[in-house]
């Protein structure tokens, strides 16, 4: 079996980005650019994070060439959206929204281990039930169901890492049932989570 190379930006371990609380809250375009920015980097590196674990999972399994070819251009994909020019934002949103739209990213950041409703996000925040989805498409390019799914993928990962239970994990990153768990683990990664699991 020949080895596979996967080549990764340095940052490609970062955590979460976490804006300092002044960032929260600018309402300035240039604050609502810093954001972005922020963001957008975060999101790219997991997503080439998991691109690149998944084309070494395949490779581990002897996957057909095109399955491997597939996943290494979608790597490279990945890394190469960030060079692409930066777009202006246009938001229709004022001020006071793009901080309950931080709010709302705050809050799946710091519970992501709860089970998190819309009708919760949005008393929290203090939005309607129809900003959320129009403020994460606008600030961050992403809906707020798949930047939760992010955060939870993330985080279950580094935990099965320390050598935690799969079973362990599921109810510490906002899952009920093993089975949704383990479904939405391998449709992510690629891999089940019982295989990144270590055990003495």
């Amino acid at each position: 079996m020949s080895a596979v190379r996967v080549s990764l930006p340095g940052s490609w371990a970062s955590s979460h980005v976490k804006p300092d609380r002044h960032h929260r809250e600018i309402d300035t375009a240039e604050g609502l650019d810093i954001v972005q920015t922020r963001t957008d980097h975060h999101l790219g590196v997991v997503g080439t994070q998991r691109l690149a674990q998944s084309l070494v999972h395949l490779h581990g399994r002897d996957a057909g060439l095109l399955d491997i070819q597939i996943a290494a251009l979608s790597m490279l994909a990945e890394q190469t959206r960030t060079l692409l020019p930066a777009t202006q934002v246009k938001s229709q949103l004022r001020g006071d929204e793009q901080d309950r739209i931080l709010r709302v990213r705050d809050i799946l950041m710091h519970q992501h281990d709860r089970q998190l409703t819309v009708a919760y996000l949005c008393a929290t925040a203090g939005i309607n039930e129809f900003k959320p989805k129009q403020g994460f498409r606008a600030m961050f390019d992403t809906s707020p169901h798949r930047m939760l799914m992010d955060i939870r993928m993330k985080k279950a990962w580094e935990l099965l890492e320390t050598g935690l239970y799969v079973s362990t994990v599921v109810y510490k990153v906002g899952y009920e049932h093993l089975s949704s768990f383990s479904a939405a683990f391998e449709r992510y990664y690629g891999r089940p989570p019982e295989s990144i699991a270590k055990r003495p």
